[in-house]
């Protein structure tokens, strides 16, 4: 992908101004090596194996957000949403060339921060196998 002149502008003054921020969702990781599922296909997966014990609306079938707000919701989230419904052996693979590029603009601080809505721990993986010490501000109980 090219970048045109003005976009190569505002990226450069971001980074010179330390406020450039990325926003990652599930396409981050779909990308080979990492070969990971999208977020509909875990929301599908998560909405069919529940649905078959509960009838749940069908609108959350495509919705992996409104799928983990209704466990939420309910009161069940971790112990239903999280330690059974997601198919997180399906969720791990090696970081692809997004993940290398994120973890090295956060690296050499050219980026303030990312934020990645996924479950994968795939830019810090990439950091991990090249022996950089990063890791997540918030996980676990924090996110």
């Amino acid at each position: 992908m090219a970048i045109d002149r003005d976009l190569k502008i505002r990226l450069m003054g971001a980074i010179e101004a330390d406020s450039l921020v990325f926003l990652c969702g599930a396409g981050l990781s779909m990308a080979s090596p990492s070969l990971l599922p999208s977020a509909l296909t875990v929301a599908n997966e998560c909405y069919d194996t529940w649905n078959v014990i509960e009838t749940l609306d069908p609108l959350l079938r495509n919705n992996l957000e409104g799928l983990a707000d209704h466990f939420y919701v309910r009161g069940d989230f971790k112990d239903v949403f999280i330690n059974r419904l997601i198919p997180w052996n399906r969720l791990v693979g090696s970081p692809n060339d997004g993940h290398a590029a994120i973890a090295d603009l956060l690296v050499c601080r050219a980026a303030k921060a990312a934020l990645s809505a996924n479950f994968d721990p795939l830019i810090e993986n990439w950091a991990q196998d090249h022996k950089i010490a990063m890791r997540g501000a918030l996980d676990g109980i924090e996110v």
